[in-house]
């Protein structure tokens, strides 16, 4: 890059638009993203939220088919759990696009929380394998946003 009388510029005097845009070589240490708090928080949110969601969908699965005895039931709620991706991922694209992404991220994180107490109310209270089916569901399709 050249400065304004041609005189070449040092990288540290690039505007700091064009040094963020650069290639990160992570190739060395693909660690280095953590070293940033915001995303490193972020990261760490999501791996715990992943835990919840597997842990949820083996204890619900489980419970379905020691109460019902049959496999493809358990089977539906894997099923119920990952397919309303398919189905609302473009849609959630779109409304990232438009909307202020904290708060739709918020909000989604607001909805998990009270379906799965719902569904720990739903399990104690003793509902049938088609209700936590159902809660599933909603969660899968909240999750999906």
């Amino acid at each position: 890059m050249f400065g304004r009388r041609g005189t070449e510029r040092s990288p540290s005097s690039q505007p700091e638009a064009q040094r963020l845009a650069a290639p990160v070589n992570t190739a060395k240490n693909p660690l280095r993203v953590l070293r940033h708090r915001d995303y490193r928080r972020m990261w760490i949110g999501f791996v715990v939220s992943d835990i919840g969601t597997w842990m949820q969908l083996i204890t619900v699965s489980s419970l379905i088919a020691s109460r019902t005895g049959s496999a493809l039931k358990s089977g539906l709620v894997s099923a119920v759990t990952f397919a309303p991706q398919l189905i609302s991922s473009p849609i959630a694209g779109v409304l990232a696009d438009r909307l202020e992404r904290r708060k739709m991220f918020l909000v989604i994180l607001l909805c998990q929380t009270i379906g799965a107490v719902g569904l720990a109310f739903a399990i104690a209270n003793g509902q049938s394998s088609a209700v936590l089916t159902c809660i599933v569901l909603a969660q899968g399709l909240i999750g999906s946003m």
